[in-house]
């Protein structure tokens, strides 16, 4: 072996074996980074897509409540499985299901929870305050008992309200037409024994509670049909509200702080009729307008101004007799109503439907779904232009919006 071919030799082995060991550091280093890849892809706390038994279990047992017409409870633990499970193949049944079928409505919660509690604490104090009014000794002890009893009551509303709904669906018009039905009831009530049936304030307060739990327990009994726009359940309080406040302000208005008294016959046919179907006419025009509950709000906000109003203006001008006092408020009342609806009714309507709200496009004051007040200003503007051959102007008015 000469000496060239024993360097080339040589060198053709160290090269080899240099190239070997960069090929087995190179399979190494592609190992190590593929260990790492599905490392960073498929952590331990990710669920697998597959046979989950827990997941199939949730799902199992949804369909099983579902089935058993408990349509409510297999909502929520498929909506619990898409949210614990998202990986398996039933965590993406469930999901597929609810977005044909739809979502549970919750939307009302939070509000059935807080009507529930008012309306807890005046059924509590109306009870026990109505029952111990019986005595013709009625002491501070019992007056002391009737207060405690509010509190009792508001604490077994929000705790049974809470359970209660927890797996159940309410939906925003539902609380708010639970909630008007209780005090409404209350109302009526009182003032049936108050007004046509002159008797103590006791026995007032007994039949407010019993009017109470009789609208109360017919809102129940009418659950699944008062399922309708939000709008119309909001319109049944204010339009019914403002109708009975306008009224009793006629009243006095004519005939003075003793009219009611004077003919039963005016109390019932001058304010509690009326004052009903009110409510039931708010909530057939609320269907028919679709305006947005919360455009209502500011409806409703606009006669307390203009109630506000009333009395700074009464306080002022110190009318000289009762009746005047009375006209006085309720052409205030009236004023803040219109004037609210002028400004935040959308008069265009929608289509037909009542999940369809009205255009607000006309609205110069309105709150959006996201909760956010859209003000439309309109601001005049003289253009020139021609008409004949001859130069003459023109007044526009768009609308400028400003997104509060």
């Amino acid at each position: 072996m000469t000496g060239s071919f024993r360097v080339a030799f040589v060198a053709l082995v160290c090269l080899g074996a240099f190239a070997s060991s960069a090929s087995g550091q190179e399979t190494d280093t592609l190992q190590e980074t593929d260990t790492l890849k599905e490392k960073e892809t498929k952590p331990e706390s990710a669920p697998i897509m597959g046979e989950d038994p827990i997941a199939q279990a949730y799902w199992r047992k949804a369909m099983e409540w579902i089935d058993g017409k408990h349509d409510d409870s297999g909502k929520l633990l498929l909506r619990d499985l898409r949210r614990d499970y998202p990986g398996t193949r039933y965590g993406k049944m469930a999901g597929d299901w609810l977005g044909k079928y739809g979502e549970i409505d919750q939307n009302g919660r939070v509000e059935m929870i807080i009507v529930s509690t008012l309306n807890g604490a005046a059924l509590g104090y109306s009870l026990v305050a109505g029952i111990a009014g019986q005595n013709d000794h009625v002491g501070a002890a019992e007056w002391k008992l009737a207060t405690w009893s509010g509190l009792g009551g508001a604490g077994i509303g929000l705790l049974a309200s809470t359970l209660l709904t927890q797996n159940r669906a309410v939906s925003e018009s539902q609380a708010i037409l639970f909630g008007y039905s209780g005090y409404w009831g209350w109302l009526n009530g009182f003032l049936v024994y108050d007004l046509i049936s002159p008797l103590r304030f006791e026995d007032a307060l007994l039949a407010g509670a019993g009017g109470m739990v009789l609208g109360m327990g017919t809102t129940l009994l009418l659950w699944k049909h008062l399922e309708v726009h939000p709008g119309a359940a909001q319109m049944t309080v204010t339009f019914s509200g403002y109708m009975m406040e306008m009224l009793l302000l006629a009243n006095l208005g004519i005939g003075g702080s003793n009219v009611f008294r004077d003919s039963e016959t005016i109390a019932l046919l001058t304010l509690l009729l009326p004052a009903n179907a009110a409510a039931v006419g708010g909530f057939f025009l609320g269907k028919e307008l679709r305006w947005s509950a919360n455009d209502i709000r500011l409806i409703s906000l606009g006669g307390i101004l203009g109630n506000l109003l009333g009395v700074t203006l009464v306080a002022t001008t110190e009318p000289t007799s009762f009746e005047s006092g009375m006209w006085m408020m309720e052409g205030s009342v009236i004023l803040g109503l219109v004037g609210a609806t002028m400004i935040v009714a959308p008069w265009k309507r929608a289509g037909s439907g009542d999940s369809k709200p009205a255009s607000t496009s006309s609205a110069l004051l309105h709150v959006t779904d996201a909760g956010r007040l859209l003000v439309q200003a309109p601001i005049p503007e003289i253009l020139p232009t021609q008409h004949h051959g001859k130069d003459g102007f023109m007044v526009n008015v768009p609308v400028l919006s400003l997104d509060l």
